[in-house]
Parts: structure tokens; C-alpha cells; sequence
């Protein structure tokens, strides 16, 4: 095994899926409730509420929870804000674990973010494909190296003007629904 960095010794590991926490009771105690993703039981979440309930705000404090909990060769993060407000902190600080943020709602923004999921994917296939395993535990488990390739994570802030663009289009709605039903075992969530 690879010896590890000062640096990537103080993050915790989302070898088995990202998992943070989100509540402590309320005499401090520790951690009630976790926020789980990426593994078996929960590859995906969906966040609903109604205007102003704190959705955005609850999806920044993921982010950052994130940020300060994984290391950046670990877990990196692709933001689409489809509000283009929500997370232009991000573009502007530029943590090292954010490589993507789009500001963008446009079906032609949509079709290339898949577009670039999809040959994304692909490449993380063909190394699975060549390693003769299925998914990444595997895959960093016989390379030998907890950071050989980081597990991804995709939030999207207001996730309808995506379904939205895809709606009619047959060929990206697949997809999106390749991408949701498919990727996890790829590290990305």
C-alpha cells in the first residue's frame, strides 16, 4: 500500500461510500443522524421541499461537509447549479475538490454534461474492464491505493431543468437514466 500523506491520514475514507454527519443531539452528545452515499443501500439522494425550505442551503452544507471530511484525491465533486447562484462560491474558491461547476440551465449545456458523463464513465469501465473487477472498492483494492481513482459525486441544484431538457429528447433521457441506474459502481453518485 501506497504510504499515505500527512495530509490524507486527517480525512476520513470513502473506501465503503461517503458517509457525514449531519445531526448531534441536542445535548452534544455525538452524531444522530448521518448523511450516507455511495454504497449499496444508498447510491442517489433526492432532496425535495417547498420554495424557501432550505434545500440549497442543506445541499452547500453537504458540499462543504465534504470538503472538510474527504480528501480531495478521495472524493471530488462536480456542481451544477441550475439556479446559477447556489454554488458560484464554489467557482470563485475553487476548493480542490470541486473540478466542475456549471452556472448553466441550457438543453445544450444538459446534452454535453451527459455527453461528458458518458465517455466519463466509459474510460472507468475499460479500467474495470482490463483490472477484471466491477466496481470501485475492487478496483482501488487490487491497484493497492485508496486514492487511485476518487469516487464522484455529483450535486445538481434544482435537478428538474435537467429532466427538463432530457424530456423529449430520447436519446439523452436514456442517458440520464443510464447514469442513475448504472454509475454507482463506478464511484459516482
Amino acid at each position: 500500500v501506497p504510504e499515505l500523506t500527512d495530509d490524507q491520514r486527517r480525512y476520513g475514507k470513502a473506501y465503503n461510500g461517503i458517509k457525514l454527519p449531519i445531526m448531534i443531539d441536542t445535548s452534544t452528545n455525538g452524531i444522530c443522524q448521518d448523511f450516507v452515499i455511495g454504497t449499496e443501500n444508498s447510491q442517489h439522494t433526492l432532496i425535495t421541499g417547498g420554495t424557501g425550505s432550505g434545500k440549497s442551503r442543506f445541499l452547500q452544507m453537504i458540499i462543504s461537509s465534504i470538503i472538510m471530511n474527504y480528501h480531495p484525491d478521495d472524493v471530488e465533486l462536480w456542481l451544477i447549479d441550475c439556479k446559477k447562484v447556489e454554488f458560484k462560491k464554489f467557482l470563485e474558491l475553487r476548493p480542490q475538490h470541486v473540478r466542475l461547476v456549471s452556472l448553466e440551465r441550457t438543453q445544450d449545456f444538459t446534452f454535453a454534461f451527459l455527453d461528458y458523463l458518458q465517455e466519463f464513465a466509459g474510460k472507468r469501465t475499460k479500467l474495470f474492464m482490463e483490472n477484471g473487477v466491477t466496481n470501485i472498492k475492487d478496483y482501488r483494492r487490487v491497484k493497492n491505493d485508496p486514492y487511485c481513482m476518487p469516487r464522484v459525486v455529483i450535486v445538481i441544484d434544482e435537478f428538474h431543468a435537467i429532466t427538463t431538457n432530457v424530456n423529449m429528447d430520447m436519446k439523452y433521457r436514456q442517458m440520464l437514466e443510464d447514469a442513475l441506474a448504472e454509475y454507482r459502481n463506478l464511484g459516482i453518485s
